[in-house]
């Protein structure tokens, strides 16, 4: 059986890192919520049903926007730069869409002093194959 396609990516980036034999690899992957939070908590599938503003400031958006539009999401997205430090006058350009604002949970901790009405995805990693001999190297490194 031929390999899957990702599996023969991860093989290549394995071969390029050139790892000694101490030096282990894992691949991991985002996993959405389904859910929203903010002023309220609300399902993600019917917070996309309407129109919204998402607000980025992280280094790569395109997985995020890509899975929102995936969801059918009808959305305008206002990227910043990472880390970048919310003023007024941004916040007074998101307010002006007169729409919800969708945000990262990195963003939603600077943006909700400012806009009470914003909500935000919360997001998990999940391991693509081997959490468990990676919580048995870290187990064996560090205690349980």
């Amino acid at each position: 059986m031929p390999k899957q396609p990702f599996k023969i990516e991860q093989d290549e980036h394995t071969h390029q890192l050139q790892l000694d034999a101490h030096q282990h690899i894992f691949f991991s992957t985002i996993v959405y919520d389904s859910y929203v939070f903010g002023a309220s908590r609300m399902e993600l599938k019917s917070f996309v049903k309407n129109p919204f503003v998402l607000v980025t400031g992280i280094a790569n958006a395109k997985p995020l926007t890509d899975y929102l539009e995936g969801l059918g999401a009808d959305f305008e997205h206002l990227a910043f730069a990472d880390h970048h430090f919310f003023t007024a006058s941004d916040c007074k350009k998101m307010l002006s869409k007169q729409r919800p604002i969708l945000t990262t949970e990195k963003d939603y901790v600077r943006l909700n002093p400012m806009i009470k009405e914003v909500f935000f995805i919360p997001i998990s990693i999940r391991f693509l194959s081997d959490e468990d001999r990676f919580k048995s190297i870290i187990a064996n490194q560090f205690g349980d």
